[in-house]
């Protein structure tokens, strides 16, 4: 992770994460987010339209956070606005909710790595399901992007184009 890395590695990280941030990658992003936000404006017509008293949009608003995520990402449309019972949400809330140890060796860890490693604590943050799915999901992705010359400009092929030697623009 680029917060406990140090010397070369982290100007490694930072110079290759870095690019994916700027004004530019950004605006070429907005197409993605754009259809998970047309997307979540046909959900909410439904729901008002079916619920005119009202109804809960906390979901709704997770999904839409989690499909832009992915989109923008990882280049992957998962649909979790449509589907409630997503893997990703599933195992996505395991990140997100305060699970006793492991939020805070998460947390002394982002903040205070070399006493982590001083007390040499290891706990998951997650259950091994939740990490094995989303190594199998992030792994497949990087298979299917190496193998199809995607035009998708995200995280994702940044970090493929670090893996090939390439740091230069995707």
């Amino acid at each position: 992770a680029v917060s406990v890395a140090e010397g070369e590695h982290w100007r490694f990280l930072r110079g290759t994460l870095s690019p994916t941030f700027t004004s530019g990658k950004m605006r070429e992003m907005s197409p993605y987010i754009h259809k998970c936000m047309d997307t979540l404006h046909e959900i909410l017509e439904e729901n008002i339209k079916n619920n005119p008293d009202g109804f809960d949009v906390s979901p709704l608003l997770a999904g839409y956070t989690l499909d832009v995520i992915c989109s923008t990402g990882f280049g992957m449309d998962i649909d979790a606005q449509r589907d409630v019972n997503n893997k990703f949400i599933k195992y996505s809330k395991e990140f997100l909710e305060f699970r006793g140890t492991r939020n805070l060796v998460f947390l002394l860890y982002i903040f205070f790595p070399d006493f982590v490693k001083f007390l040499n604590v290891t706990t998951n943050i997650v259950s091994n399901e939740a990490f094995d799915f989303f190594m199998t999901s992030l792994s497949r992705a990087f298979q299917e992007r190496r193998q199809d010359s995607s035009s998708h400009r995200d995280l994702l092929q940044l970090l493929i184009n670090a893996h090939k030697g390439d740091l230069g623009e995707s």
